[in-house]
């Protein structure tokens, strides 16, 4: 349980499969992380369960405490959930039938793309700083990256341990290495490259590149480059791509 926190009334765990219950047959997708799950209808209606903390399941009633029955989040229809990391920091955002992102849950680092930060908002909303149609998302930690038209990925958030990606220490030192507000693309930083996938993590990003090579920005710990320095670029991984 993150931080400490314990749910009221407490759940035992189980090691058995159990179906959730009220989310029928029609789901096409599901995410998970550290506070619960919301998973995807093929009507695109987004049902999310577990702990509220951050406002993370999209609803006003029940914060601070944990809810068990999958919950409909109300004003967004969604194409597609953005991929998570199991460790993320408590918001969810989702790309809607108009090519649009919405974000909810935990704001302190902006990862919700309002432009602005704020403690957490419950409400789903429109990822405003992000004007191009999105593909699709990934979360991570206090982060958020959004492939839009031309598969250009985009990303804004948290930017601990430089894990963003956005050049030098300059770089990494006008964000106080925290923060990013705006939708910066990647591709400068990758010499014009698009990457093809991308994940985030609470100390790391990695983005995959179409000639299967990897790199990786952020803490040692997940650069998988031999070094044990910590980097503010997109570091190429040893042993993927071309030799």
């Amino acid at each position: 349980i993150r931080s400490g926190y314990q749910p009221n009334p407490p759940f035992p765990a189980t090691l058995s499969p159990v179906t959730v219950p009220t989310l029928g047959v029609d789901v096409v997708d599901i995410v998970m992380n550290v506070y619960g799950g919301c998973a995807l209808s093929s009507a695109g209606k987004v049902a999310c369960w577990g702990t509220n903390v951050k406002g993370n399941l999209g609803n006003a009633n029940g914060i601070g405490r944990a809810l068990q029955a999958p919950t409909m989040v109300a004003g967004v229809t969604a194409r597609s959930l953005a991929r998570g990391s199991v460790f993320g920091d408590g918001h969810v955002c989702v790309t809607a039938y108009d090519s649009t992102l919405w974000c909810w849950g935990a704001n302190d680092a902006g990862q919700l793309g309002r432009g602005t930060k704020s403690a957490s908002e419950w409400q789903p909303a429109k990822a405003s700083i992000v004007s191009q149609s999105v593909v699709g998302a990934v979360t991570g930690g206090d982060a958020t990256c959004a492939r839009v038209t031309g598969g250009v990925l985009m990303c804004w958030g948290g930017n601990l341990n430089a894990r963003l990606g956005l050049g030098g220490v300059a770089e990494y030192e006008s964000t106080g290495g925290r923060t990013a507000l705006q939708a910066t693309p990647e591709a400068p930083f990758l010499g014009g490259a698009i990457p093809v996938d991308a994940s985030l993590t609470e100390r790391n990003m990695c983005v995959t590149m179409p000639d299967g090579a990897v790199r990786c920005a952020g803490a040692a710990a997940g650069q998988g480059d031999g070094t044990s320095n910590l980097s503010s670029t997109l570091a190429s991984v040893n042993g993927f791509g071309p030799n």
